[in-house]
């Protein structure tokens, strides 16, 4: 039944669009749809910086309005910049793994925010830690990437 309706509506658009091809392909533009039938239109000027100098020109971009000249040298000023070797303040603790510790899982990352939390299991204890935080009283959370856990100890 529903197919039977449905290859109905497709031939009664069919029809339809065959009728209107018919109909307007080949034609002119008849006077109605014509732009320079309409005398109550004014014609607009074009500003002068909109208009094309030359045919051979080609055309500008309309969107960019005729400036004042550039000059092609600017006058560039130098600067003195004392450069110093970047020393470390202090060598920071070593990172442990968290997938190397016997004791710790790493159960996922995730990142929400530009801020990364993954899960943990820890002597048995599941927890979710970010940057900064403790796991239990040995362990401060250093780093993690989208692929490991960093830590390192108190």
């Amino acid at each position: 039944m529903a197919s039977r309706r449905m290859v109905t509506l497709i031939g009664i658009v069919t029809v339809l669009v065959m009728l209107n091809m018919v109909r307007f392909i080949g034609q002119e533009p008849t006077a109605s749809t014509s732009a320079q039938n309409y005398p109550q239109v004014a014609s607009l000027p074009l500003a002068t910086r909109f208009r094309v100098e030359s045919p051979e020109q080609g055309g500008r971009n309309i969107f960019l309005a005729k400036g004042p000249d550039v000059p092609e040298e600017s006058p560039v000023q130098e600067m003195e910049i004392d450069l110093q070797p970047v020393t470390d303040p202090e060598p920071e603790d070593e990172l442990i793994d968290a997938s190397d510790k016997a004791d710790m899982e790493v159960l996922g990352i995730g990142r929400r925010a530009n801020r990364s939390v993954a899960m943990i299991r820890y002597k048995g204890k599941t927890q979710f830690v970010a940057i900064g935080d403790r796991v239990g009283d040995d362990y401060i959370i250093r780093d993690i990437n989208d692929l490991n856990v960093y830590l390192s100890r108190q």
